[in-house]
């Protein structure tokens, strides 16, 4: 991933979209509406060699709204900040309308970012990191089987806590 201009984190180096409609095998109705086509709305967002995906359904101007009003607000900025990229995307569209279509583009990048963010995390980083941080005094990993107990060094017995935070291991986006 490219980092940012303060180094630390990557940025984000392109933002895409695209409009799918897809026809269904037969007429669908729930109720108040029918319809015989689904229109899948695909984000893209990119940092270096690394993609990360979102989607929503909506119109296919959703994908207008993420190319031309939400890829140069997120361009350049963290990869990882994704609070600071969702909050910046809402006050770019604030006057054009936040919810409905718009709400659908905000939600494709918004996931696209989160799906970026994991892309580089893998079980081995995950392993490293549950050895080199041990759980909260009194706490119980979260794996199953007494072989996770030999993974973490001072990993205590399963019927010390019940109620602990695992979020000294875990990662958004990355079940634990």
């Amino acid at each position: 991933m490219s980092p940012t201009a303060a180094g630390d984190a990557p940025a984000v180096d392109a933002v895409e979209a695209a409009a799918y409609t897809v026809p269904t095998d037969a007429s669908e109705r729930d109720g108040t509406l029918t319809w015989d086509a689904t229109t899948l709305v695909l984000g893209r967002v990119r940092s270096g060699n690394t993609t990360g995906t979102g989607w929503t359904y909506g119109a296919p101007a959703t994908a207008q709204v993420v190319t031309g009003q939400l890829a140069p607000i997120v361009t350049g900025t963290s990869a990882w900040d994704m609070p600071a990229a969702n909050e910046a995307m809402c006050r770019a569209v604030r006057n054009a309308g936040l919810p409905g279509l718009i709400a659908g583009a905000v939600s494709a990048v918004d996931i696209a970012l989160w799906d970026l963010k994991v892309q580089p995390v893998s079980s081995d980083h995950l392993t490293a990191l549950a050895r080199e941080t041990p759980p909260p005094s009194g706490c119980a990993p979260p794996m199953r089987g007494p072989s996770a107990w030999a993974q973490i060094p001072g990993g205590r017995s399963p019927t010390t806590a019940s109620n602990c935070s695992f979020s000294w291991l875990s990662e958004p986006g990355v079940a634990v």
